[in-house]
């Protein structure tokens, strides 16, 4: 920390040697006696604002203390923070990452609003703000340094799009492979359905039988004509790894977005002049796959960790689409798994805190040998840690986990009367 003059307190500073200067030519008591008084009080209001700024880590209190996120790159992340600060000079807070709406704190209770967005994916922390000081006056001003953690985990934007299309496939049991309906709405002649007029459309969709009688104007909307097939050619080239991540979440959305409407769709990659990949024909559900295995080849480390910023699950799921070999659970477990073989239920008992994947492999193993499973969770893991950050973090961890589970027909108890009647019911 360095305490200097502001530009105000620099000319100042001029002024004051001027003064004195012009007193002493002109031997003028009085206006020397007023340098001098002026000169004392800058310094005295010197050493006064170097104590403040040297107390205000003491003066400033956060909630949450920290930060920990866990998101994928180029969404942003809006946080509050309640800062109370009792100290008297001004200060403006910058965060190492991202921004404050308005950092200028005053005196009493500030609520921040702290917006965090990152292009790149990776591991990015700090354990301090950058305090910007000046006193009341303006004369001086220094920077330094409070305590603040922030840890922030940043994935890939492809993952988020992984999953989208890793759920596509596996509910892909109810995908048709329509090659002449539609059902996006457009210019078209098959009904779609009726609306309430908005500024901007075409006034020959306008319904006036309808319009006259909800006395107001209403518009029909049609389903847009296609031939229900589309070729997609993509080159994977880029020069920085976040256009590689916004390409390849790219062409993962537009494949998947096609194969939702059921359309029939051609792939082609390219390397340069090099043909990677074709196939003219395909059906949604193979084209989103080999969509997947493409991206996966050039984000093998981002998929790996897909469900660690997502709802966590097992990573066959992924794997076993992808056509990419999984280690199943360890062998000594296999052999538990050959007696649980006629058993009339399992109890698997955790605090869900931790890695979750392991005992989701668990149970996704357990569901092959059609066993009724209940997770029993006596814990409140959230209420035991430290600060008020921790504890929400913790919470929404062991949110995400039960989710997961209750996505795979699990049961989650608090109570042991209550993992009875899910175990039996």
């Amino acid at each position: 920390m360095r305490v200097g003059l502001s530009s105000r307190g620099e000319r100042l500073v001029y002024l004051l040697l001027v003064v004195l200067l012009v007193s002493v030519g002109w031997r003028d008591y009085f206006t020397g006696l007023l340098g001098v008084f002026f000169a004392g009080f800058m310094v005295f209001s010197g050493y006064r604002f170097r104590g403040a700024v040297m107390r205000l880590g003491d003066d400033l209190v956060f909630s949450p203390d920290m930060i920990r996120l866990v998101f994928t790159a180029g969404v942003e992340q809006v946080e509050s923070i309640k800062v109370d600060y009792l100290g008297d000079v001004d200060v403006r807070l910058e965060p190492c990452y991202g921004r404050f709406v308005n950092g200028e704190l005053s005196v009493g209770e500030n609520l921040l609003e702290y917006h965090i967005n990152r292009e790149l994916a990776g591991e990015y922390a700090c354990d301090s703000f950058m305090a910007v000081c000046s006193d009341a006056y303006g004369l001086f001003s220094c920077s330094t340094d409070v305590p603040f953690g922030v840890d922030l985990t940043v994935y890939p934007r492809v993952s988020a799009v992984a999953l989208e299309a890793v759920e596509f496939l596996e509910g892909s049991g109810d995908v048709e492979f329509d090659e002449g309906s539609s059902t996006v709405i457009g210019n078209g002649l098959e009904y779609a359905e009726s609306r309430e007029y908005v500024p901007g459309d075409n006034p020959k969709f306008i319904d006036w039988k309808a319009s006259a009688r909800f006395r107001q104007l209403i518009v029909k909307d049609y389903y847009r004509g296609q031939v229900g097939s589309v070729h997609i050619v993509y080159e994977p080239g880029y020069s920085d790894a976040v256009s590689g991540d916004v390409l390849a979440a790219g062409f993962l959305e537009a494949v998947l977005s096609f194969a939702e409407m059921g359309w029939g769709i051609g792939l082609t990659v390219l390397d340069g002049v090099d043909v990677m990949f074709h196939d003219a024909a395909m059906s949604p559900v193979d084209a989103v796959s080999e969509s997947l295995r493409l991206v996966y080849s050039g984000f093998e480390e981002a998929f790996s960790s897909l469900y660690s910023v997502l709802d966590p699950a097992p990573r066959s799921r992924l794997m076993g689409l992808l056509g990419v070999p999984v280690r199943g659970v360890s062998g000594g477990f296999m052999r538990v798994l050959d007696d649980l073989q006629g058993c009339g239920g399992l109890v698997y008992i955790s605090c869900l805190v931790g890695d979750p994947v392991p005992l989701l492999e668990v149970l996704d193993s357990l569901s092959v040998v059609d066993v009724p499973r209940v997770v029993y969770a006596p814990c409140a893991p959230w209420r035991s840690v430290g600060g008020l950050g921790e504890a929400v973090e913790v919470y929404r961890h062991y949110e995400r986990v039960t989710r997961s589970i209750a996505s795979m027909g699990v049961g989650v108890a608090v109570g042991l009367e209550e993992a009875h009647g899910l175990l039996f019911r």
